[in-house]
């Protein structure tokens, strides 16, 4: 009787290993399948926020280029 319960209990405490080991292993698969998706998406996303931001830039230098233009070479602020 104390023989087939301690078999028992190993069995139980086995189970318990797989089933977290199990766990684990879906657990991470989804976490590394979701963030496969997440850097996808992000750099699929980059290039258009880049090119928006260079363009942004380049208006505001243009805008003071034409200041500096039309000022003559004269000083001013702002």
């Amino acid at each position: 009787m104390i023989f087939s319960l301690e078999i028992f209990l190993n069995l139980a405490i086995v189970l318990q290993i797989l089933l977290i080991a199990l766990i684990s292993v879906a657990t991470a698969e989804t976490f590394f399948s979701k963030l496969k998706i997440i850097k996808k998406t992000r750099n699929d996303e980059a290039p258009k926020e880049i090119k928006k931001d260079m363009q942004h830039c380049f208006q505001k230098w243009e805008k003071r280029w034409i200041k500096c233009i039309l000022s003559k070479g004269k000083y001013f602020q702002g």
